[in-house]
């Protein structure tokens, strides 16, 4: 499973939370303001960073590993 984040900057300390809360095994940055995090699960942990993350106008969604990353905010291609 993946982790897409994008619709801004993203903050390092909040980047470094979601990786520890979801275990992420990789993270690929995909300017502009896109980030994929690989081989992640979503845990109450990452649960509990939902309204930092929405604080940041960021929007993001959990994907099939075999999927392309999704468009989620027109506004930003």
């Amino acid at each position: 499973m993946n982790l897409i984040i994008q619709g801004g900057a993203l903050p390092t300390f909040l980047l470094e939370r979601i990786v520890s809360a979801t275990s992420a095994s990789k993270v690929e940055p995909r300017p502009p303001q896109v980030v994929r995090l690989h081989g992640v699960s979503r845990t109450p942990e990452f649960d509990a960073l939902i309204p930092l993350i929405e604080a940041e106008n960021l929007d993001w969604a959990f994907v099939e590993s075999n999927k392309k990353a999704l468009r989620l905010r027109p506004d930003l291609l």
